[in-house]
């Protein structure tokens, strides 16, 4: 019984989330087309005239819609989906929420869309970014703010530590696989990417606890959220690879079996032998454990 209600209550937990993001994601669709997006672009256009010619029109569509970032139904209900997995495989969906909470997420992703439309906010953190005084004074800004939410958190609350370890690792493997291949890596920070990281870091928190630092983080759990959702939604999926080389390098077999081989070797070395090693320590700590309580049934009784 016990068993069914957690699930019972897990399930409706989720179902909330897919819900509260799907809403965030459909609301963020409809600023994108209200604000940016445009079939009449005349990019798009010309792109479609330009190669029209010699590539099929099924193609020319897809590839016309993704350089000039068109919407469509397809695009659209696709990038749903990976996008609810994306968030639940990236943040920890086990809490209560409540309407407030949905409702600042939907007004994040409303006020970081409307900043878009200003020059000054125009810029990513990457190479290629040229960072001038202003873009300097907004990152300083909102890094210092961020750094005291983090700094409080570590001392007096709970962090994502689990969360926080696989996001880097995760990483750390995929720029160690660009830096195999290539001395020349571009990064580019997405900020869908930044604010999942940023979320570990205020996740304690719960709709009961009235305590002012529990509010402060729901509700900046709740804002990141929101900025997630709207990155997910506005930009291409694969800006999550945070690292790029050159499209002009192609895989060969020689490479390929360097980067298994390694992986091989990482693999015995970080889970196959220590498992071993710790099984047989078990085995050894059970026998000793066992002559130990032995000893006293071999010293006779003298009574």
């Amino acid at each position: 019984m016990r068993l069914y209600q957690y699930f019972k209550d897990l399930n409706k937990k989720i179902f909330i989330y897919i819900f509260g993001i799907s809403s965030i994601y459909f609301f963020c669709e409809l600023l994108k087309n209200i604000f940016y997006n445009n079939t009449d672009n005349v990019h798009y256009n010309n792109c479609i005239k330009l190669l029209s010619n010699n590539i099929r029109m099924t193609d020319v569509y897809k590839i016309c819609e993704n350089l000039n970032n068109i919407s469509t139904y397809q695009k659209c209900f696709h990038n749903l989906f990976l996008s609810i997995l994306i968030i639940s495989s990236l943040i920890n969906l086990n809490k209560l929420t409540n309407y407030k909470y949905w409702l600042v997420s939907h007004l994040s992703a409303c006020i970081y869309t409307c900043m878009g439309k200003f020059k000054i906010f125009q810029f990513s953190i990457d190479t290629n970014t040229n960072y001038d005084f202003s873009k300097i004074i907004i990152l300083s800004i909102f890094g210092i703010v961020l750094l005291i939410g983090i700094t409080i958190n570590l001392l007096y609350k709970k962090v994502e530590y689990k969360y926080i370890i696989n996001y880097i690792c995760c990483y750390s493997t995929l720029f160690l696989l660009h830096r195999c291949i290539s001395n020349n890596i571009v990064y580019h920070f997405h900020h869908s990417l930044v604010c999942i990281f940023l979320s570990y870091f205020f996740s304690d928190w719960s709709i009961e606890d009235n305590l002012w630092s529990s509010t402060i983080n729901y509700y900046i759990h709740s804002i990141l959220l929101g900025i997630i959702i709207q990155g997910l939604n506005f930009f291409h999926l694969n800006e999550f690879s945070m690292f790029y080389i050159s499209n002009q390098l192609f895989p060969e077999v020689l490479e390929l079996l360097k980067i298994y081989m390694v992986f091989i070797i990482l693999l015995l070395l970080v889970f196959i032998i220590p498992y071993y090693l710790y099984k047989n320590q078990s085995v050894n700590d059970n026998e000793e454990i066992e002559n130990d309580l032995e000893i006293p049934l071999l010293v006779p009784n003298f009574n």
